[in-house]
């Protein structure tokens, strides 16, 4: 196992962790919460998106799901879906700025909350960032980070089929 193969595993599997948190929280309406299977729908559908059309694709498809909600109250977002979405993207992008993956130059150039990630500005910024700096780069950093993505997506599937009631 290489040097990448381990750090891959490694942060795939404390990113997917933190994925999952976002199970048995509260969204609108006092008596909604973000049941594991909900969560697992989203990681699946985006762990698709991304096998068949890219992390391009995928970043725009959480991006969309994601809405228009700010701040850190999970009772502010509609649904499951824009949670989920919303902190998985969050959580996605922050992990481009690992000390772990410094060497293949991928971090953001601005750090982005989960909180105030459906901003207009920072998803232009996001995508900015993807399509800029990512998939217009070598081919091998593409594939790196496509492949941390879906260990990750992959885990925090796991994660939430072991957590459902």
């Amino acid at each position: 196992m290489n040097e990448h193969e381990k750090n891959l595993d490694h942060l795939a599997a404390k990113y997917s962790q933190e994925m999952v948190e976002v199970i048995g929280k509260y969204v609108k309406g006092d008596d909604k919460k973000v049941e594991a299977a909900q969560a697992d729908t989203l990681y699946t559908k985006a762990l698709g998106v991304l096998q068949e059309h890219g992390l391009y694709a995928m970043t725009l498809y959480l991006l969309y799901r994601s809405g228009n909600q700010l701040g850190a109250d999970t009772k502010q977002y509609n649904n499951a879906e824009e949670l989920v979405a919303t902190q998985t993207m969050g959580l996605l992008w922050r992990m481009l700025g690992e000390d772990d993956l410094a060497e293949l130059n991928v971090k953001p150039e601005q750090s982005i909350g989960w909180d105030v990630l459906n901003e207009r500005k920072h998803k232009d910024a996001i995508l900015s960032h993807f399509s800029d700096h990512l998939c217009a780069s070598d081919l091998g950093r593409l594939l790196f980070v496509k492949e941390l993505f879906a260990q990750t997506l992959t885990y925090a599937r796991y994660h939430a089929r072991a957590l459902r009631e």
